[in-house]
């Protein structure tokens, strides 16, 4: 019955009218930036890259595909947020929960968020199939990355891909099973650049040559350094968000900070809000230590982001 009922409705759908391609320059002057909620130090960095691309392009219309807690960053600095991120499954929650303690296992946790990378596939495709735009950017997505990356023939605007690591790399507990599945993924990501060279139209490396780490991709696989330099152009320095001039003048920030020249300070900070707050009680506990070696010590502990209620998460634990 289900079925004869699937069958009655697919001979009633009319065909959609064919689609057109547009030529770059007929395109609007629009950017879709897809950035990821994978910790915010990089959301500052796509933030001064979408600054640049305006005062080299002015009129340059930037639209943000983004999640929690990325899109509050975004909207502190009137940024564009495309209404379809409020669609996008959370990556972020994923990664939470598969930390304990001070521990995770990225690429275990990559490979368990499957529902995770295709719902947010779908959303992007979905939206770029409405919607043109001159120019896609990527800056380190998680999800959307699948879309040019899997389906080649989906793209319908010049795509840049930035990326300060490429590769993964076994963690040893992991054992041989680890080791051949990460080499596996890379091997998989190898054929698939050698196949469609031109899914990306231009790959950038945040940072220089020396910043990639010795190292294969696996066995019998290329080094890791030898092939990014053939398959990626790099920035040089590392994009911070911000002009280290700014901040040159110590006793003036210190004066603006209410310290004086000789008050110690120690400022403790993490990256990730759920392995990050292990971290974070754990350096606290070690206030009173330190300061018995360094009387007078101040301690100000940095915490991340809030994070977005469980049931907003947009994922169902497994």
């Amino acid at each position: 019955m289900l079925i004869r009922d699937f069958v009655d409705g697919l001979r009633q759908h009319r065909p959609a009218a064919p689609r057109r391609w547009t030529r770059g320059r007929a395109r609007p002057k629009r950017a879709l930036y897809l950035s990821s909620p994978i910790g915010l130090g990089h959301a500052r960095r796509d933030a001064a890259i979408a600054n640049a691309l305006r005062r080299l392009h002015p009129g340059l219309q930037i639209d943000w595909l983004a999640q929690h807690p990325v899109t509050a960053f975004l909207q502190a600095r009137n940024e564009h947020i495309h209404p379809a991120s409020a669609e996008l499954a959370s990556e972020s929650s994923h990664l939470e929960a598969e930390s304990a303690g001070h521990d995770l296992h990225c690429s275990q946790a990559w490979r368990r968020m499957d529902e995770i990378l295709l719902a947010n596939f779908m959303i992007f495709h979905d939206l770029v199939s409405a919607d043109p735009y001159a120019l896609w950017i990527g800056g380190r997505v998680l999800g959307t990355r699948l879309l040019p990356a899997r389906k080649p023939r989906a793209q319908r605007a010049a795509y840049v891909w930035l990326t300060d690591f490429v590769g993964w790399l076994p963690m040893p507990d992991g054992g041989p099973r680890e080791a051949r599945l990460t080499a596996d993924y890379n091997a998989e990501m190898l054929e698939h650049i050698a196949r469609y060279p031109r899914v990306r139209d231009r790959a950038i490396f945040i940072g220089a040559p020396d910043d990639i780490i010795p190292g294969r991709f696996g066995p019998d696989l290329p080094a890791i350094r030898s092939w990014t330099e053939a398959h990626f152009d790099f920035s040089g320095d590392y994009i911070s968000g911000f002009d280290p001039i700014d901040i040159a003048d110590r006793t003036a920030i210190r004066a603006e900070l209410g310290y004086s020249s000789d008050d110690q300070v120690c400022i403790v900070t993490v990256g990730g809000s759920a392995v990050g707050t292990n971290l974070l009680r754990r350096v606290i506990e070690s206030y009173p230590h330190a300061r018995q070696k360094v009387p007078g010590l101040r301690m100000v502990v940095v915490a991340g982001a809030p994070r977005r209620p469980r049931a907003a998460a947009g994922r169902r634990r497994r």
